[in-house]
């Protein structure tokens, strides 16, 4: 019999997943733990994604809300659900990811064991290999390494309410933003291991259509450095900044499928290395040519600069 986990609530926004959708609700069927309130936000979808939702809701044995966000967008959509959380205890998730049967048990363990912690987190498996969650450094890995990306964490409803939601005007990185905002209120962070999760990158997605367009992160980008400056200052937060932003610039050089010339990219980068000393426009040029070639770790040359 499948238990309930009255302490935690999922939210997952759909916009035409209708067979992704199918399949990510269908296995919750053999979930040993389901939590007490799953609500699915239908973003304005055009296929048959509704209907899917309606029928999953009449037999899920759990509560199950189905509500409609007319606001385009992941975030505006995740935060209707936000809205119909009532429980002490929330996670997200995207419909065209996967749930193991035993992802919710493993939330639920650890909730009764540590229940000190502000943020849980897991890795997870994934096409592209295994996505890391970080408890140790955690702001650092989140801006670099997605430590905070959408699927690896849990936090507690009035944490991600208190942090300010799911910023709707970024549309590429907004999981990288909210974390930072949430991990600038607390250090009660827990990695709980490997989740009995797997996460699919479709070329559809929003993530997807941002990777190639060096802009799509400006926004996200802007609000994490003013979020960073209030906890490691101005000087440090703005190299942060332009680190990633060169590690994201070189990225898109490597990839065939950037909207952007060699020249347009390695500009960008030169505007962004404008404002610092030759110092630190050597780490940046470092951080840069190491992962053009393919070198990965440019990140830990934040480490350089105090």
């Amino acid at each position: 019999m499948t238990k309930i986990e009255n302490r935690l609530s999922l939210v997952v926004p759909v916009y035409n997943r209708a067979a992704l959708i199918d399949r990510l609700l269908t296995s919750m069927s053999s979930h040993t733990v389901l939590p007490a309130h799953i609500v699915l936000v239908d973003n304005n979808s055009t296929d048959d994604s509704v209907k899917v939702l309606h029928h999953h809701a009449k037999l899920l044995p759990t509560k199950v809300t189905v509500a409609n966000c007319r606001k385009r967008g992941a975030a505006a959509a995740r935060n209707a659900g936000l809205a119909l959380v009532d429980t002490p205890w929330v996670m997200f998730f995207d419909s065209d990811d996967e749930i193991g049967p035993r992802h919710f048990e493993n939330i639920s363990t650890a909730l009764s064991i540590h229940p000190d912690i502000d943020i849980f987190g897991w890795d997870c498996p994934s096409d592209r290999g295994l996505c890391r969650f970080f408890d140790r450094d955690a702001q650092r890995r989140c801006l670099f390494n997605g430590g905070m990306a959408t699927q690896r964490w849990s936090a507690r409803t009035e944490l991600v309410r208190q942090a300010g939601e799911w910023n709707e005007d970024v549309f590429y990185w907004n999981d990288i933003e909210l974390g930072c905002r949430m991990l600038s209120l607390t250090s009660k962070v827990k990695h709980i291991g490997t989740a009995d999760v797997y996460l699919h990158y479709e070329q559809e997605s929003i993530t997807a259509a941002g990777s190639k367009n060096p802009s799509a992160s400006d926004t996200s980008l802007m609000s994490i450095e003013a979020t960073l400056t209030k906890i490691i200052g101005v000087e440090k937060a703005k190299f942060w900044i332009a680190l990633k932003r060169a590690v994201e610039y070189a990225n898109l050089r490597r990839s065939k499928s950037n909207r952007k010339s060699f020249k347009e990219l390695d500009n960008l980068l030169n505007n962004c290395m404008m404002q610092f000393d030759t110092y630190k426009k050597t780490l940046l040029t470092i951080a840069y040519q190491s992962t053009l070639h393919g070198i990965r770790g440019a990140w830990m040359l934040s480490y350089f600069v105090k």
